[in-house]
């Protein structure tokens, strides 16, 4: 990680060296638009007319030029605050159809969940399960599903969160059985 200041000798020769299509967000189509407009690296685009390159391409690329400039954009979360809500999640590393696998692993992120409210004083009103299967197979049949439990009263408690988790993902597995039955 490097920290930046805006106005120094370094960033602007860092930026000149700097093309556009290795910033974050840019990719080789917006590059050659920008660059028919004399915009062709990172330096060029922090001093170009931030409301142009928002009426001419989008919200995002004018924040882009903006923090190029050393003008924060997008306020950073403090971690330091509690989250209002937790998220644990995983893909599988290969295809399974074994719901005793579905199930260890949404035991484990219930527990993990558990032990982020714990670390931070907080308490679930509800458990929220979702099940997915890879968009990316085009070749297979597409599953996606998800359902919340609310929780009797706010906890932190991992048996009452793991109990509530558990119910979501035999509902949501009963889904789709009768599913793949179906089809």
């Amino acid at each position: 990680m490097c920290v930046l200041r805006a106005d120094t000798a370094e960033t602007r020769a860092l930026l000149q060296r700097f093309e556009l299509g290795d910033l974050w967000g840019v990719g080789r189509r917006l590059a050659e638009r920008l660059a028919l407009l004399g915009i062709r690296t990172g330096w060029d685009l922090a001093q170009a007319d931030p409301k142009r390159i928002r009426r001419q391409f989008s919200v995002t690329l004018e924040r882009t030029a903006l923090e190029l400039r050393g003008i924060p954009c997008i306020e950073m979360n403090d971690f330091h605050e509690a989250r209002q809500r937790i998220m644990t999640s995983r893909s599988f590393g290969k295809l399974t159809g074994d719901l005793g696998e579905i199930r260890e692993a949404i035991r484990q992120h219930g527990q993990r969940g558990a032990e982020k409210l714990r670390s931070q004083g907080s308490l679930a009103r509800a458990v929220l399960v979702f099940l997915k299967t890879n968009p990316f197979r085009n070749d297979l049949p597409q599953y996606s599903s998800s359902l919340m439990v609310e929780l009797p009263r706010p906890t932190d408690d991992s048996r009452e969160i793991l109990h509530a988790a558990g119910e979501a993902c035999s509902s949501s597995t009963a889904r789709a059985t009768s599913i793949r039955k179906a089809a």
